[in-house]
This record gives C-alpha cells, structure tokens and sequence, in this order.
C-alpha cells in the first residue's frame, strides 16, 4: 500500500488515477473475499487502501486529488461499516448454530428420555403390582395377538382355563390378600 502511494505520487496525473482504481479494485476482492473475519480488514484492507488515501490529501495539487481522497474516505468508512456488520452476522450466525445443536442434543436426550419412561409404563400397565404377573390387560392383549396370528398362519388355538373349586370359601377364610398370593 505505501509502495503504491510512493509510486502514484511519482507518476502523478492519470497514472495516479490508475493506481487508485487497481487499489481500490484489489482491496474490494481481498476484503469481499475475507469479509467473515473482521482481522482482513486491519491485516490486508487498511495497509493497502489508507496510505493512498493519505497520499491524496498530502500531495494533491488538483482538485481531482481531493475528490479522490474524499472518496476514498468515505469508501474505507462504507468498507469498515460491512466489514463490522458482516462480522456480527457471522459471529451470531456460529451462536445461532451452536444453540441449535444443543437444542438439538437436549431434544435427542428428552426423547431417550421419554421412550424409557414409556415403555417402563407400558411395563407397569401390564402386570398386577402384587403379584407381578401379566394382568388381565395384558392377557387380552397377547390372546388377541396370538388370535390374529393362527388366523395368518391357519393354525389351531389353545386356550386353558382353570377353574378352582370352592375358591371362595379360602378367599373368605384366609382374606384376599393370601388368595392372592
């Protein structure tokens, strides 16, 4: 940057005016290019563009000196507003992101979460808390499943039930929680 400021002095005139341009045309690649990291601006963006912009308002003896150097003012005032724009954008951006993979963890963990508790409630809802034996619901569950399947299958269905004689008469004499058992 200082070199080309040395050089534009020294040619004066339309040259100068060609090395303003390739300036400005070379820092506006370089930060376009860089724009997600605010350190191109102060590493690459101010050497290059400031000391032409200087050497604008040191040397000028034209009036198209002063308004090159205006201009370059108030470019390097626009590219630095963006630059700092840009790089908030950015930054929230990788906040933004970082959040939703936490969500996305937290989401993942609640689900795992939820699935054990619900199959530890479907455990729960079909056995007798007593006992801990499958529960009526759970035997009209199975036999309808084992129903469906001898259906498919064409194949014969067992079933057999046992019935105790004179079962009320303990239930009444012992209580029935030892019927129960």
């Amino acid at each position: 940057g200082i070199g080309m400021a040395m050089l534009a002095n020294y040619l004066g005139g339309t040259d100068f005016l060609m090395i303003l341009i390739a300036t400005v045309i070379i820092s506006a690649t370089g930060f376009i290019s860089y724009s997600s990291d605010i350190r191109s601006l102060f590493l690459f963006f101010y050497p290059l563009v400031l000391p032409v912009t200087l050497s604008c308002f040191y040397y000028y003896t034209a009036p198209l000196m002063l308004a090159a150097g205006i201009m370059l003012v108030l470019y390097i005032t626009m590219a630095s507003y963006l630059a700092v724009n840009n790089y908030k954008r950015f930054v929230r951006s990788v906040v933004y992101h970082q959040r939703h993979m936490d969500l996305k963890q937290k989401l993942q963990e609640s689900n795992k979460d939820l699935l054990f508790s619900n199959t530890k409630l479907a455990e729960l809802s079909a056995t007798d808390a007593l006992t801990g034996i499958a529960n009526r619901r759970y035997f009209n569950e199975f036999s309808q499943r084992e129903f469906n399947q001898s259906l498919r299958e064409n194949s014969p269905l067992t079933v057999i039930l046992i019935d105790i004689d004179y079962f009320k008469l303990y239930n009444d004499h012992y209580g029935h929680l030892a019927g129960d058992t």
